[in-house]
C-alpha cells in the first residue's frame, strides 16, 4: 500500500518558487589575516581573532585542507584534528562530533552562527533495533558549500549558551567574494566519484557582481550507496552478516545568498538554504533477529523482512544586518534573524512472528522548527596603556518539536496506537552575554573575561507540567606572551546543557521495558582548565595543551525499577572527569621548497566519577601525520595521510564485556593536477593497506552476541575517489 507522509517534501516547485526570492542570509565566511599567515576565528571568542590570539583551544580547517584531504563529509573533514571524532556507520550515517570524549546534544552545532537541531537518537533508550527508529543530526550539511570549519574544544556556554557544555563547532558557508576572487563573475562545476559509497557527486556554482549586490547559488546533488564495510565480511543473508546492508540514497543541497553594501556602513546579506536526503535500505542483518521473552515459556520475537525509507529535510532562511556605527556604545554591531525548519520522516517495515504477522510499518517522523533572533555589539577603547575589547549582546529562540508515531498493519491498513509517545511542545531559551579583552601596552599579558546567563522553558502541549531552570556560566583566560614566536595560555570555563524536550517528555511502552518521561531533569553543568603553549615561527608552528574537564548532573537513561515491565526514566546520575594532552605542529622546511609536514597527537582519559568506570565516549591515544609535496606554482601535488589509533579494550570501556576495538594505521594518498588555470583534477586512494580496522565510536557499548557480526561494523577497506573542478 502507499503511504502518505505526514511532511511535505521541501522541493517542491511551489516551495522553491517562494524560497528563490527571499534569499536569506548567512554570516560572512571565514576571514584571513592581512599577512595570510594566520586564519581569524570566530568560534573561540564571537570576535574575529588570530589562533594565536585566543586563550584555549581552537581550530580551523579551511577549504584549501578540505579539498587537498578530498573530504566528502563532515568525518573526513576532522579526520586529523587531534581531539575530535565523529563516529557512525549504517542505516542513520553519521554521528554527532565529539570533542575530548562529550559527544551528541553536548557539543553545540552553528552553521553560519545559527543554531542546529541537536543530535536525536530515541533507540538509545532500549535494547532492541527496533525499539525505535528515529535517528536525526544536522548531517544534512553539504560539505562543497563551506569555506571552512572551527572547533571550540572548551566548554563554551558563556559564549553560545547551552549544548555547548563540551564545546561548539562552527560551520561556515560560501560568501560571493569567496568565488568572484575580484572577477565579475564566476561559474564553476565539480564531479566527483567516491568509491566508498560507489557515491556521484555534481555540484554548480555561481557568483555575480551586479554593483549594488553581490549574488551566489550553489546546488549539489548526491547519488550514492551503503557505505561499505571491509571485504573479509560475509556477503549472507541473516544475523552473521558481515557486510553492509545493501542502501541507495538521493540528496539535493540549494545555497542561495545575496551580499548587498547598502552604503559604507551598512551591509545586508540574505541567504536560503533548502536540504534534502532520500535513503533506502534493505536490512539483510536483521532477517531471522531473535529476542528471547522474559517470560517463562513464551516464544521468543523473530524479525523478518526489515528495511527502512527516509527523508531528511532541512530550510534555513536568514537575514543578517552589520552596522559600522562607531558610536559611545559600540563601534560595531551584528543583527541576525533567521527561521529554520528541520524533518525526519521515518517508515520501518518489518514482520514478526507474534504479531505484525502479515507485516507492518512504523511510522515516526519528526519535526523541529526554531525562530532565532541574535545581536552583538563590538567596542575597542583605549585608556591610556589598557586597550580593552568589549562584546555584548542578546540571543532570543523558540523552538517548537512535533511528532507523528504510528504502527500500520499492511495486510489491513489497520492503524494502531504506537508504542512510542512524545507530544508537541514548544521551548524559548534567551540569553544575555559580554565578554571583555584587556591588554596592556607595558606587558605581554592579555585578560579574557566573559559572562553568560541563560533562561530556558519548556511547554509540553499535554498535561505534564512546564520546565524552567537558569544557568550562569563564565570564562576566565589569560594569554601571555613571552617572546614574538613563543606564548602561553590558561583558561578556565564553565558550560551548561539544559534538558532537551526529547529529555524530559519522551516516553516508550512496551510489554517488557517502559521509558518514562522525567519533567524534572536539571540541568547539566562543567568546568573545564586548561593550559597550552604555542610556538610561531617563519616557516613551522608547534601547539600543546593539557585540560582536565568535570561534569555534573549528567543525564542519562537509567533502570528505576525492575520486573516485567523493566521501568526506564532520564535521571540527573553521573559525575564525570576527563583529562588528557593534544600536541599539534605544521612545518615546511627552507630546504626542501615545496614539502610540508603536519601532524597531531592526543591523549585523553575518562573516568565516570560515582561508579569508576571508564567513559565509553573517550578515544583512544591517536596520532596524525601528513607529508605533501606541491610543484612550484602549485601545478601539481601529492600527500600521503596517515591516522594511528591505539586499542581500545578491557576497562578501556564503562560497558562491561564490550567489544575491542583494534589499533590500527591506515594510510591515504591523494593528488591534484591543475592541467589549466581553470582545470584541477584530484585523485586519491584511501585505505592504502586495505587494512580492516574500526572506529571505536562504532563498537562503544557492544559486547559479544552471535546475532551481530562485528565485520559489519568495519570501515571500507581500498578504494578510489576523484574530482574534477572546471571554472568556465
Amino acid at each position: 500500500m502507499q503511504l502518505q507522509r505526514t511532511f511535505a517534501p521541501l522541493f517542491t516547485p511551489s516551495v522553491l518558487a517562494r524560497a528563490l526570492p527571499c534569499l536569506l542570509a548567512a554570516a560572512p565566511a571565514l576571514v584571513h589575516a592581512d599577512d595570510a599567515t594566520e586564519t581569524l576565528v570566530v568560534v573561540g571568542s564571537r570576535q574575529a581573532a588570530a589562533i594565536s590570539d585566543v586563550s584555549g583551544s581552537v581550530a580551523a580547517i579551511d577549504s584549501d585542507t578540505l579539498r587537498r584531504q578530498m573530504a566528502g563529509n563532515l568525518q573526513d573533514a576532522i579526520t586529523f584534528e587531534p581531539g575530535v571524532e565523529m563516529s557512525g556507520i549504517g542505516k542513520f550515517g553519521l554521528g554527532a562530533f565529539n570533542i575530548r570524549g562529550m559527544t551528541d546534544d553536548r557539543v553545540k552545532v552553528l552553521i553560519d552562527g545559527i543554531e542546529q537541531p541537536i543530535f536525536f537518537n530515541a533507540g538509545k533508550n532500549g535494547n532492541s533495533p527496533h525499539i525505535d527508529v528515529i535517528n536525526e543530526y544536522g548531517t544534512g550539511i553539504e560539505i562543497d558549500t563551506l569555506t571552512a570549519i572551527e572547533i571550540n574544544k572548551n566548554a563554551a556556554s558563556s559564549l553560545f549558551g547551552s549544548d555547548a557544555i563540551g564545546g561548539a563547532v562552527m560551520l561556515r558557508t560560501k560568501r560571493p567574494d569567496d568565488l568572484l576572487q575580484g572577477q565579475r563573475s564566476a561559474l564553476g562545476v565539480i564531479l566527483g566519484y567516491n568509491g566508498a559509497n560507489r557515491e556521484f557527486k555534481s555540484t554548480v556554482e555561481s557568483a555575480h557582481d551586479f554593483g549594488a549586490w553581490q549574488g551566489l547559488a550553489i546546488y549539489t546533488y548526491r547519488d550514492g550507496h551503503e557505505t561499505e564495510t571491509h571485504d573479509d565480511g560475509a556477503d549472507v543473508i541473516g544475523v552473521t552478516r558481515g557486510q553492509a546492508d545493501p542502501a541507495a540514497f538521493r540528496s539535493h543541497n540549494l545555497l542561495l545568498k545575496s551580499v548587498s553594501q547598502l552604503n559604507s556602513d551598512h551591509e545586508l546579506s540574505l541567504t536560503a538554504e533548502l536540504y534534502q536526503r532520500d535513503y533506502d535500505i534493505d536490512l539483510l542483518s536483521m532477517e531471522g533477529y531473535e529476542i528471547p521473552s522474559r517470560r517463562p515459556g513464551a516464544l521468543p520475537t523473530i524479525y523478518t523482512d526489515n528495511r527502512m525509507e527516509q527523508q531528511q529535510q532541512r530550510l534555513r532562511l536568514t537575514a543578517e544586518h552589520r552596522w559600522q556605527a562607531d558610536l559611545d556604545w559600540f563601534d560595531q554591531s551584528l543583527l541576525q534573524l533567521s527561521w529554520q525548519q528541520a524533518q525526519s520522516d521515518n517508515d520501518n517495515y518489518r514482520t514478526k512472528n507474534i504479531d505484525c504477522l502479515e507485516g507492518c510499518v512504523l511510522v515516526r517522523n519528526r519535526e523541529d522548527s526554531n525562530l532565532q533572533l541574535h545581536s552583538q555589539f563590538d567596542k575597542e577603547m583605549l585608556w591610556s596603556s589598557l586597550a580593552q575589547r568589549l562584546s555584548y549582546g542578546v540571543s532570543v529562540i523558540r523552538s517548537e518539536f512535533d511528532s507523528f508515531y504510528e504502527d500500520i498493519e499492511l495486510a489491513t491498513g489497520e492503524h494502531q496506537s504506537s508504542t512510542t509517545t512524545m507530544p508537541k511542545a514548544h521551548a524559548w531559551r534567551t540569553g544575555l552575554f559580554a565578554k571583555q579583552q584587556l591588554e596592556l601596552d607595558n606587558l605581554p599579558l592579555q585578560w579574557d573575561m566573559g559572562l553568560r546567563y541563560d533562561h530556558y522553558e519548556a511547554r509540553p502541549d499535554s498535561d505534564l507540567p512546564e520546565h524552567n531552570s537558569d544557568a550562569l556560566t563564565f570564562n576566565l583566560g589569560a594569554l601571555y606572551r613571552m617572546t614574538a614566536q613563543w606564548s602561553g595560555y590558561a583558561t578556565v570555563n564553565t558550560g551548561y546543557r539544559a534538558p532537551s524536550l526529547y529529555d524530559l517528555y519522551y516516553r516508550l511502552d512496551l510489554p517488557h521495558v517502559t521509558v518514562a518521561p522525567n519533567p524534572d531533569l536539571e540541568a547539566e553543568h562543567s568546568i573545564n582548565y586548561e593550559l597550552g603553549l604555542r610556538w610561531i615561527g617563519d616557516n613551522a608552528t608547534l601547539e600543546w595543551a593539557t585540560y582536565l574537564n568535570d561534569y555534573r548532573d549528567f543525564i542519562e537513561v537509567a533502570i528505576i525499577e525492575h520486573g516485567y515491565p523493566e521501568i526506564r526514566q532520564a535521571v540527573n546520575v553521573g559525575e564525570v572527569r576527563i583529562y588528557g594532552s593534544e600536541l599539534k605542529a605544521n612545518w615546511e622546511p627552507t630546504a626542501l621548497p615545496g614539502v610540508s609536514l603536519q601532524g597531531g597527537l592526543a591523549w585523553s582519559e575518562g573516568e565516570n566519577r560515582l561508579t569508576g568506570e571508564s567513559l565509553d565516549t573517550v578515544a583512544p591515544v591517536n596520532a596524525s601525520l601528513m607529508l605533501a609535496y606541491d610543484a612550484p606554482g602549485e601545478a601539481w601535488g601529492v600527500a600521503l595521510q596517515n591516522k594511528y589509533s591505539a586499542e581500545k579494550s578491557g576497562s578501556d570501556w564503562g560497558t562491561e564485556g564490550n567489544l575491542t576495538a583494534p589499533s590500527y594505521f591506515v594510510m591515504n594518498l591523494t593528488s591534484y593536477w591543475q592541467a589549466r588555470p581553470d582545470l584541477r583534477l584530484s585523485f586519491g586512494i584511501h585505505n592504502l593497506t586495505d587494512e580492516q580496522y574500526w572506529l571505536y565510536g562504532n563498537l562503544a557499548g557492544r559486547i559479544e552476541d552471535p546475532q551481530q557480526n562485528i565485520d559489519r561494523f568495519s570501515q571500507s577497506g581500498r578504494y578510489v575517489s576523484a574530482q574534477l573542478q572546471y571554472q568556465l
